[in-house]
């Protein structure tokens, strides 16, 4: 989970190596994945490793999801979802500081069944839990964090992702989008909503560089060291765009 508090980041690191534990199972390890505080020290969040760990198995199972993914984890994916968590904290925290409006927990339930089902459903989620020895409760704290930060976008993006007829129409006739073969009326709302989280993604983007200047992030040297990319994890079918924006739990 993250750990909210005064925490002093320079001694954070120096007990990385020896502070890991993994269960009887093998499968989760703990110990600090990065800081982020303000510039004067205040408000710091640990985010852990072992939330770097269970939001990177839940990427993998959404793109893979004929299997649970309990195996080593390459070490370009954690830490790409290490600076997924670092931009979620950095808004989250930047929410609680400028006092927008609080979740309400109708908020939270909502981003707690988009976690559902971008991995099948409840019950299958409980299934992946129990596999990789995780908690209902670390569940719960995705979506709230999730739901502070969809406050804070809500407020700060408005008008940022709307996609016009014209839009839609000049990109099917460019034919540079993932919908090839498909006819216009076909591809008209899935091209919609792939342009629509494209332009979400680059407005978050900037507003996470911004944050950035204003914050104070520390990673763990480890991870600072890992390439900033990706392997590929998106599922292959185009058409799953239909279904809506896709949500990274």
């Amino acid at each position: 989970m993250f750990l909210i508090g005064c925490v002093l980041a320079s001694a954070t690191f120096g007990s990385v190596a020896r502070s890991q534990a993994t269960t009887p199972g093998g499968i989760r390890a703990d110990g600090v994945a990065a800081v982020v505080r303000g510039r004067d020290g205040s408000g710091a969040v640990v985010i852990l490793r072992s939330d770097v760990e269970l939001r990177a198995r839940l990427l993998l199972l959404r793109a893979r999801p004929e299997r649970v993914p309990t195996g080593p984890i390459p070490i370009r994916l954690l830490r790409t979802v290490t600076d997924e968590l670092v931009g979620e904290a950095l808004i989250a925290r930047e929410a609680q500081r400028v006092q927008v409006a609080t979740p309400t927990n109708a908020d939270i339930g909502r981003e707690r069944v988009r976690i559902e089902e971008s991995v099948g459903g409840a019950s299958r989620l409980r299934a992946f839990l129990q596999a990789v020895v995780g908690s209902e409760g670390e569940i719960d704290e995705m979506a709230e964090r999730r739901a502070w930060v969809n406050i804070f976008l809500t407020l700060n993006l408005e008008g940022a992702t709307v996609v016009t007829d014209a839009d839609v129409i000049r990109v099917f006739e460019s034919g540079q989008h993932p919908f090839l073969g498909q006819s216009l009326e076909e591809a008209r709302e899935p091209i919609r909503v792939w342009l629509s989280r494209g332009a979400m993604e680059r407005a978050v983007s900037r507003w996470v560089a911004v944050l950035r200047t204003r914050n104070v992030v520390r990673i763990a040297p480890d991870l600072e060291r890992a390439e900033d990319v990706a392997p590929e994890i998106e599922v292959a079918d185009p058409r799953a765009a239909r279904r809506g924006a896709a949500e990274t739990p």
